[in-house]
């Protein structure tokens, strides 16, 4: 599931929309809400914007328009949009899991 929240999440980032409909399509009804809040969070450290300049916020290459971003977070860094992914991911299920327990007792 990480590999399919890239590209949204990277679109996110880049200031393009990602449509619920699509999310869904790729992780499933029950996981979209918390997709969603991966994508929100981790698209926050996907780039820079200084003044009118939009650059990368992993390795600050920079200025790049929106498509240009687009292009190289995918094509460049994905590998490291993964990593945040599933790391965001784990501890927002972590946050579920953890508040389901609660509400059991």
């Amino acid at each position: 599931m990480v590999e399919k929240l890239v590209v949204p999440t990277v679109k996110v980032a880049c200031g393009f929309k990602v449509e619920d409909n699509e999310l869904i399509a790729l992780v499933g009804f029950a996981m979209a809400p918390t997709s969603r809040e991966v994508l929100t969070k981790v698209s926050f450290w996907l780039f820079k914007i200084n003044g009118s300049v939009l650059k990368c916020g992993i390795c600050d290459r920079g200025p790049l328009t929106r498509k240009g971003l687009f292009l190289h977070l995918t094509r460049v860094h994905r590998e490291e949009v993964k990593a945040l992914v599933r790391d965001e991911l784990t501890r927002e299920l972590k946050k579920v899991a953890h508040a389901g327990k609660a509400d059991l007792l």
